[in-house]
């Protein structure tokens, strides 16, 4: 069931309509407003410590933490309030080499990771039929932060000169998007072909603005995938030769988001080269499945650099597996150290199964097989979607005041998911090498990073309703560079997270 956006309705359409609204209010994902703004924003202290201390010790960060007691049911250490351990930490740390233990050591050692298996199995003609999917080589790409994405896509949009094309989530007009609202009405108004890929169920959250688009002669189409299902690609694509691969919504709370200001953190890539092409033939995939619009793919593009990639996406199908078996597949290959990064931990019930179980089920039993082998797993402390002030503080439509309503009364905390959590990972552990970080912000990321050469940045959450009910798009890069990027902003974040002690004595 396709929606336009043009004319109007049957009454049939508008109820069946209203009834998956509320159904995937039910079952899907969950947005809402917060009254409060966030308080913990990393500090410019934290930050510019982190910056200057290369060598700074991982195990040091957690052990600071754990000489306090650990309180299950906040999830959090009981150390005085009067004392803060990041400022007692930076205060008392010298710039030293702290042996194979310290960020130094830590980063030699990727470096040194055994990768011939890795670097194989990536141009394998076995992962082409997996994932349906071709390396493409010849790519300038870079891993970008909250503080450069709305920099990078405003910076392209600008310097587009025939063509626009965005698929996302979510779009709506706030004070956060409208720089890149007016910019897009902008280049519409000087001839730029603008098209907009969007979410046909979650799109009515801000209808206006849809309208307000149309009305500047941009092509905006709401998208259905299927009965019940999501449309959760994110990416953008300028000319045909430049594009943004991201796991953000254009919403205020995330497009304006900075590090310095917010405790919300996302993670995105900036792609030249082939891979747009790539892309490029992911959008006018999904634009002619909701249009009936075949759109010409931009010519084939020249090398811009040397990163060898791969686009990689699926149906929203239960049966779809091609990001999740490229992610199996990946996280048994790891010899090194293993990053993953999801906004639930999704292991309170593990004798059951779900996507994000399964996930950490496999890790679990590779960090148990493989003694040299660090693991670092970061989710989400205490805060929800619905604490990013995602929605206004009061809902604009019915279908707003439904979806908060579902989220408000269904939706867990994460704080909730932890202990429980946390319990059935320490009994699985054989080793002490599975390292938990819960960002006390909100963490919005979805990634991966094995044995510091291979980077996978995308849309895909590891649950049930990516896998079940949403198209998803992910893209992964074999370089060296691009993963020491990438490591730099997850490390960034440990420092304003808490360390969930998994070993047998907390």
């Amino acid at each position: 069931m396709n929606f336009s956006g043009r004319g109007t309705p049957s009454r049939a359409n508008t109820i069946r309509r209203w009834t998956y609204v509320i159904l995937i209010a039910f079952v899907s994902l969950s947005w809402a407003y917060e009254t409060q703004a966030l308080d913990i924003a990393p500090s410019t202290q934290v930050e510019n410590w982190a910056k200057s201390h290369g060598e700074k010790s991982l195990t040091k960060w957690e052990n600071a933490y754990s000489a306090w007691p650990y309180d299950a049911i906040t999830a959090r250490y009981q150390y005085p309030s009067s004392q803060s351990i990041q400022g007692s930490l930076i205060a008392t740390t010298r710039q030293t080499s702290w042996s194979k233990n310290s960020f130094q050591a830590f980063t030699a050692e990727l470096e040194n990771a055994p990768r011939e298996e890795l670097q194989t199995w990536f141009y394998s003609s076995h992962l082409n039929v997996l994932t349906r999917s071709q390396p493409v080589i010849g790519n300038q790409v870079h891993v970008l932060g909250v503080d450069d994405i709305s920099r990078y896509r405003l910076g392209l949009i600008q310097s587009a000169r025939q063509s626009i094309w965005i698929s996302t989530f979510l779009l709506n007009c706030d004070a956060g998007t409208e720089p890149l609202i007016q910019l897009l009405e902008q280049k519409s108004r000087s001839g730029v072909s603008v098209r907009v890929l969007l979410d046909s169920i979650f799109s009515q959250t801000d209808p206006g603005c849809l309208e307000r688009l149309t009305r500047s002669r941009i092509s905006v189409v709401r998208y259905s995938p299927g009965t019940l299902k999501i449309h959760h690609q994110k990416l953008g694509i300028i000319d045909g030769k430049s594009a943004w691969v991201s796991g953000d919504n254009l919403i205020g709370a995330q497009v304006s988001a900075r590090s310095n200001n917010d405790g919300l953190r996302d993670s995105h890539l900036s792609i030249q080269g082939p891979a747009v092409r790539e892309l490029a033939k992911v959008f006018t995939r999904r634009w002619k499945t909701a249009t009936g619009e075949t759109l010409p793919l931009p010519a084939p593009i020249t090398k811009a650099g040397t990163t060898p990639c791969r686009v990689i996406e699926k149906d929203a199908s239960k049966q779809d597996r091609r990001i999740l078996h490229f992610i199996f597949e990946l996280i048994s290959r790891a010899k090194k150290h293993l990053f993953y990064n999801n906004i639930h931990v999704d292991f309170d019930h593990p004798e059951k199964s779900s996507v994000g179980r399964e996930i950490l089920r496999l890790i679990i039993r590779i960090a148990n097989a493989r003694p040299d082998l660090r693991v670092d797993m970061q989710t989400n402390h205490s805060r929800r979607p619905t604490d990013d002030h995602s929605m206004p503080r009061k809902p604009r439509n019915a279908f707003e005041t439904t979806v908060i309503w579902a989220a408000e009364h269904l939706t867990p905390s994460p704080l909730s998911e932890i202990e429980p959590a946390r319990q059935a990972i320490r009994a699985l552990m054989e080793r002490d090498n599975f390292h938990w970080w819960a960002y006390d912000g909100y963490q919005h990321s979805k990634s991966y990073s094995v044995d510091g050469v291979v980077t996978v940045i995308g849309s895909y959450n590891a649950n049930d309703e990516s896998q079940d009910q949403s198209t998803e798009l992910m893209v992964a890069c074999y370089s060296e560079a691009l993963a020491q990027e990438h490591r730099k902003l997850y490390v960034l974040d440990w420092l304003n997270s808490i360390p969930i002690p998994l070993t047998r004595d907390r």
